[in-house]
């Protein structure tokens, strides 16, 4: 249980969603995939990188 009187020292950010994908191969293997979404955040620094890559 944790303690009540606990103060966070820093603000978290909320873990993005995790989607998960299993694959049975013909062999017997089991492939596990896990991707999670980007949060808007992202999106933002991920799209103001590459737009600025095709600028000379």
């Amino acid at each position: 249980m944790p303690d009540p009187k606990a103060v966070p020292l820093e603000k978290t950010q909320e873990r993005p969603i995790m989607h998960k994908r299993v694959e049975h191969k013909d062999d017997g293997r089991i492939l596990i995939y896990y991707t999670f979404d980007q949060s808007t955040d992202n999106q933002k620094k991920e799209s103001e990188r590459t737009s600025g890559a095709d600028k000379p």
